[in-house]
């Protein structure tokens, strides 16, 4: 059964990520409407993601175990699966970014609020195609340096922005880049508790 986990959850992730790409494209055909509901499905598949991993994770199941695990287990329970780092979220007005440590183990987090995430979007659009350096960027905004990073890496995340070799960045000729709101609200949304 650990194959046959193992294939489905390849599978979600595969639809997870022609779901984003579609809620991308939607973005870049100014049909926000439609990107925000193919979001919202987006998050309506993670509850089914979850009861198939827990389905087909564990051992044959008899009916009355079946009924049991059906139900998501409560999130205390649920083992965590390695996260990819880094990892980029928001919650209300501010983007997150957790990374790991140098020393493989514990995670740091850095945070840019929306505001500055929209003025360094708008510093990054001016550059239309043409290559530049993240310098050029941070001497444009009134932002830390390590935010400019974090903007760009999440440009680049989205097929915004290509890095077309090292310490060089330049706005992919598909990126759609001035709408920074249906931007904003194709970065996973994560509720903190």
């Amino acid at each position: 059964m650990t194959n046959r986990n193992d294939q489905t959850m390849h599978a979600f992730a595969t639809l997870r990520q022609s779901l984003k790409d579609a809620s991308i494209e939607a973005i870049q055909q100014d049909m926000y409407e439609k990107s925000r509901q193919i979001m919202e499905l987006m998050e309506a598949l993670a509850p089914i993601e979850n009861r198939a991993d827990a389905l087909l994770g564990g051992s044959s199941l008899s009916s009355s175990d079946a009924r049991i695990a059906s139900a998501p287990p409560p999130v205390e329970s649920r083992p965590r699966k390695p996260a990819k780092y880094p990892r980029f979220y928001r919650n209300g007005d501010t983007l997150y970014k957790e990374g790991m440590r140098q020393d493989g183990k514990s995670i740091y987090t850095q945070k840019v609020g929306r505001g500055a995430f929209e003025e360094i979007v708008a510093a990054v659009a001016t550059r239309k195609g043409r290559k530049f350096k993240p310098g050029d960027v941070i001497g444009q905004v009134e932002q830390p340096s390590y935010q400019v990073y974090i903007v760009l890496n999440v440009l680049q995340d989205a097929g915004l922005v290509e890095n077309p070799e090292r310490g060089t960045y330049r706005a992919s000729k598909k990126a759609a880049i001035a709408d920074v709101a249906g931007l904003w609200n194709t970065i996973e949304q994560e509720t903190m508790q």
